[in-house]
């Protein structure tokens, strides 16, 4: 190379290194030899991390105190020192054992654990010194590479091929509950008769680390891609038993003997991402809080779409101009609330392992509904006939306006006295409920709003027992009559440290309605049912679940909660009936126990499948919690 050419350098070239010096300046830079700086051009500026400030290949150094201080920094200097000493210790001992009249032979065996410890010393010190500087090489190399993880992606081809078909089978099971909840009116079903995302895994491209971040968290960079459509790299036995990703969704119109199913394919998913990871470190187990993942970009996908005619006739609506490139933007507008910058999709680890928790109940308020005075009157003939309502306000969207409970209606009254008590529960004191009192117009007309007024929970916290309390009733913001009652909240009782829960026959029972299988299809004309469940409570309804179309192994993962006066007494119905929409739904199986039994085998023998009766085959899936109540007084029997 002659001295005219120009040479192309990194930002960095003169300056990466481990002490982390500045960049060198240019007039450095013009005072070096033309053969230096052609040299240290033709070597990649990676290559130069570690190793270029300690030598002088490319860079003469001008500065000769070799690496000690640029690599080995001052934390080998007290090993220097010590050597020194010993040096020094031991010419010592030797004059001493000289000056003692002592033998050569002493002088040797000196020697000999000077030497040893020298040996020793020195083999440390490099051991250390190198295990230092590899790992400083290591960490500078980790923030501007991207690691390849070939390792990760051949343990993923092996494990894939077991995982995928148990994966498959969970996300089957898991969007038909789903679709099940959310089929519209004017179809019968959908359901997911196909899934499979084949025999070929996901692949880790690269991992690109950020280990300057903080102790408490790992940040990582993953190049990922999911091409199962490339046969590259494939062997002719991997060829013959490859499985393409396949995804039926099939949407059935019509009842009965007259519905048909619309199969919708979608196959050949392809998927390329830069997915941002970090996990937050805590000290207890399991010891990663939180794992969040978002988008760095948009991902690149790729699919083939055919909505009516299936795998013969179907054709890729791909081909329709316009439609693709609208669909994937619907794509993204989707994910970009939850996992594109600046968003990300946030789990905790604590709900992989045991389950997404679900507020339950956490105590119980005992609500006596007293009288109420000089209600304003809906009537133009007559007096009105005022009933009391009590309604939930509630942050949750999902339970706003929810009936908890009711009075009977006092005919012809406008200071009505109810005297009735009511047990509702609550799974928070951050809530509010509200005194609704309305006029009572019979089945044919509306009822009238005469007032309401409305309570926070969080009084209860503070003063547990509110009685013969008074509170205004307001009707357009004027003040239309009063209202009294008596309320008392008994919280469920908790295992204190080393003390077992004390035991009470009174409490809450949170009630699970897993799923269904082997129903016995006889009671079908078609042979498969849309099965729901009722629940009763000492004989009274008290619980309908959703329905599940079209399935004789239903999955309904409901629950209910149930306030127990007596466990010893109390016992549980449940009816699994086949909704008909035409006709009256017959019931095809039924389970029952006594709740003390119920509790004690699900609770304490773990034992959750159940036999049905009525039937000649089907089990059903249930499971208890039991959480004590200790009330000051024997209640009434109750089921709210």
């Amino acid at each position: 190379m002659s001295q005219e050419q120009k040479v192309q350098t990194g930002p960095n070239e003169a300056s990466v290194g481990l002490s982390g010096s500045a960049p060198a300046k240019d007039e450095e830079t013009k005072n070096k030899s033309p053969l230096a700086i052609d040299s240290a051009a033709e070597i990649p500026d990676w290559e130069k991390i570690g190793w270029k400030r300690v030598s002088e290949f490319g860079e003469p150094r001008t500065d000769k105190k070799f690496q000690y201080e640029e690599i080995l920094k001052e934390l080998y200097y007290n090993d220097l020192w010590t050597y020194s000493g010993v040096v020094f210790i031991s010419l010592f001992a030797t004059w001493f054992i000289v000056l003692c009249g002592g033998s050569i032979g002493w002088v040797f065996v000196l020697c000999a654990f000077i030497t040893t410890y020298l040996k020793n010393s020195v083999n440390r010190f490099y051991r250390n010194a190198k295990s230092d500087i590899s790992r400083k090489i290591a960490r500078e190399k980790l923030e501007v590479d991207e690691e390849k993880v070939e390792w990760l992606n051949e343990f993923l081809r092996r494990f894939w091929l077991i995982y995928e078909p148990e994966l498959s089978k969970s996300i089957i099971q898991i969007a038909d509950t789903v679709l099940s909840a959310s089929t519209p009116g004017f179809l019968d079903s959908l359901k997911l008769t196909n899934f499979t995302l084949g025999t070929k895994p996901p692949v880790i491209e690269s991992i690109r680390s950020y280990p300057k971040e903080n102790d408490n968290e790992v940040v990582m960079d993953w190049r990922v891609s999911f091409e199962p459509n490339d046969l590259a790299e494939m062997t002719k036995a991997q060829l013959v038993k490859k499985v393409n990703p396949k995804v039926i969704l099939t949407v059935r119109v019509g009842r009965g003997f007259v519905g048909a199913g619309i199969p919708i394919l979608l196959e050949n998913m392809s998927f390329t991402g830069l997915l941002r990871v970090k996990l937050k470190l805590i000290p207890n187990f399991p010891h990663v809080e939180t794992i969040e993942f978002g988008f760095l970009e948009k991902p690149n996908i790729d699919y083939v779409l055919k909505p009516i005619g299936g795998e013969t006739l179907g054709f890729d609506i791909g081909i329709v101009p316009g439609l693709s490139s609208f669909i994937k933007d619907q794509v993204h507008a989707t994910l970009q609330p939850m996992m594109y910058p600046p968003n990300t999709y946030q789990l905790k680890t604590e709900h992989l392992l045991y389950g997404f928790p679900v507020e339950s109940s956490i105590g119980v308020l005992k609500l006596t509904i007293k009288n109420a005075k000089s209600l304003r009157n809906a009537e133009t003939f007559g007096t009105s006939d005022p009933y009391c309502k009590v309604v939930l306000i509630s942050s949750d969207v999902t339970e706003v306006g929810k009936e908890l409970t009711r009075t009977k209606h006092i005919s012809n009254s406008l200071n009505p006295v109810w005297d009735e008590t009511h047990y509702l529960l609550f799974n928070n004191l951050r809530d509010s409920f509200k005194f609704q009192i309305y006029d009572s117009n019979g089945s044919l007309n509306s009822d009238t709003l005469l007032g309401d007024t409305t309570v926070p929970l969080k009084n209860f916290e503070e003063t547990p027992n509110q009685s013969n309390k008074t509170i205004p009733v307001y009707h357009n913001g004027k003040q239309k009559g009063e209202l009294n009652y008596d309320a008392v909240w008994y919280p469920i009782v908790k295992a204190e440290k080393d003390k077992p829960v004390p035991e009470s026959n009174i409490g809450i029972l949170k009630f699970n309605l897993h799923q269904a299988k082997d129903l016995d299809p006889k009671y079908s004309m078609v042979g498969v049912y849309n099965p729901y469940v009722d629940l009763k409570y000492n004989g009274k309804k008290m619980f309908t679940s959703k329905t599940f179309r079209r399935s004789n192994n239903p999955t309904w993962e409901e629950f209910f909660e149930i306030f127990i006066t007596d466990r010893k007494k109390a016992s549980l119905e449940l009816n699994i009936r086949d909704e008909r929409g035409f006709a009256e739904d017959p019931i095809v199986c039924s389970w029952s126990m006594n709740v003390e039994d119920f509790v004690r085998l699900n609770g304490e023998s773990g034992i959750d499948w159940f036999d049905v009766y009525g039937a000649r085959s089907g089990k059903v899936r249930l499971s208890c919690q039991w959480k004590p109540v200790i009330l000051d007084h024997t209640p009434e029997n109750s089921g709210m």
